[in-house]
């Protein structure tokens, strides 16, 4: 105490006081930065996962999975501190505030994960030396596994109401990602009856496995293909209802001119049938800046890997254009998300 009040003296309150505030910025980013890397780390070895069941012994796990006990204590320690884990001498769970992260926002570490590649290479794209989705790409089975847990929790739900009010039997997934959606609406209704479809091996691969797991192969199909060529495999498709989580705004980054034709084809392909469509909609910089949650970082990775996030009016103008009529419109303010049905 003595110490601080002559460093005090020496330097001048004000002065000490900016070197507390930037200090104490420079740390909430800082540790931001390095918490998330602990975590994805944890994540992907499943050492988190597994403290969901039990307390894990921190030797028995290195020594099981071939892993630098120092190394995991450290990190374990690291979150211990934060108070995401607690711990009794060598065993280690999860404190309260773990406890949501795993349960609850573990879909999101998984999106964040998805696109670490692009983060970890900023300098190289703003200075062209690297190219996103040439030289760079994001990790498909992460937005799968992240975009199907971000949606459990909600929008399936959600989805689910609407598909039970209109007593839809056979669904249509499109870019179906990890199958989370089909696997909760089978599980929610013996008599549902779904397909699937997505452009990713690893999201396909991965949804197959989940659909084993849950013994619904004989409910539900997935298939590998482009859902911009659906007219290919239209023969083989039948459903009363289309659905869509998360993906048509991936290609609005040049202009809707790709969206609009991908309407127009299943107006056509699928004549009369409902389309649910499932968007996060676009904030401004001012919106952003006044409330800067978490809808921040997510328009930024989308801008940043040539993703196009539009408003909710502009969702509806694509609507008017390709000749649809909107049904129904669920728009969650707190999420910025909107479910739109249309016919």
């Amino acid at each position: 105490m003595i110490e601080t009040i002559k460093t005090i003296g020496t330097m001048g309150l004000q002065n000490i006081l900016k070197i507390k505030k930037s200090s104490d910025l420079a740390e909430r980013y800082l540790q931001n930065f390095i918490a998330s890397q602990v975590l994805f780390t944890l994540f992907n070895i499943g050492f988190l996962d597994k403290c969901v069941e039990n307390k894990v012994n921190i030797q028995s796990f290195a020594k099981e999975n071939q892993l630098d006990e120092r190394v995991l204590r450290s990190l374990c320690d690291y979150l211990y501190s934060l108070k995401i884990l607690k711990k009794i001498e060598n065993e280690y769970s999860l404190d309260s505030i773990g406890e949501i992260l795993v349960k609850r926002s573990r879909g999101l570490f998984d999106l964040w994960y998805a696109y670490q590649p692009v983060l970890y290479n900023l300098e190289s794209i703003l200075k062209k030396e690297r190219l996103y989705g040439k030289d760079i790409v994001r990790r498909e089975k992460y937005v799968a596994k992240g975009s199907g847990k971000v949606g459990k929790f909600l929008t399936v739900p959600l989805v689910i109401n609407i598909i039970q009010e209109h007593n839809f039997k056979k669904i249509l997934d499109l870019g179906c990602g990890d199958a989370e959606f089909l696997i909760s609406l089978c599980e929610n209704n013996a008599n549902h009856q779904c397909i699937g479809i997505d452009i990713s091996p690893e999201a396909v691969a991965h949804a197959k496995e989940r659909i084993k797991k849950k013994n619904l192969e004989d409910r539900i199909k997935i298939c590998e293909g482009d859902i911009f060529d659906l007219d290919k495999v239209t023969d083989k498709l039948d459903a009363d209802v289309l659905t869509s989580f998360f993906v048509l705004h991936e290609f609005l980054f040049s202009g809707d001119e790709k969206i609009v034709k991908f309407f127009k084809k299943c107006k056509k392909l699928f004549e009369g049938k409902y389309l649910i469509i499932c968007e996060f909609s676009r904030q401004t910089n001012e919106e952003l800046r006044m409330k800067p949650s978490l809808n921040l970082d997510y328009q930024l990775i989308h801008d940043l890997t040539n993703q196009g996030l539009i408003s909710r009016e502009e969702w509806k103008g694509i609507f008017k254009k390709t000749g649809y009529t909107l049904i129904k419109e669920k728009y969650i303010d707190f999420s910025k998300l909107c479910i739109f049905v249309v016919r």
